[in-house]
């Protein structure tokens, strides 16, 4: 019982400092999504006005 507690207890650290140290990553690859739409909805806006121009 207390190795399979120990076990349990080993795995969900080593996940935690996974999260830990993995989290500027997957914030950098969160903000850099954001940018992409950002710009993405700027070129369809600034196309829909080129559209409604003509």
């Amino acid at each position: 019982m207390n190795i399979a507690f120990y076990a349990r207890t080993a795995i969900e650290v080593d996940r935690y400092l996974y999260i830990v140290e993995n989290k500027v990553k997957r914030y950098k690859v969160y903000a850099l999504k954001n940018i992409t739409n950002i710009k993405n909805n700027e070129q369809v806006t600034l196309y829909e006005t080129l559209l409604v121009e003509k």
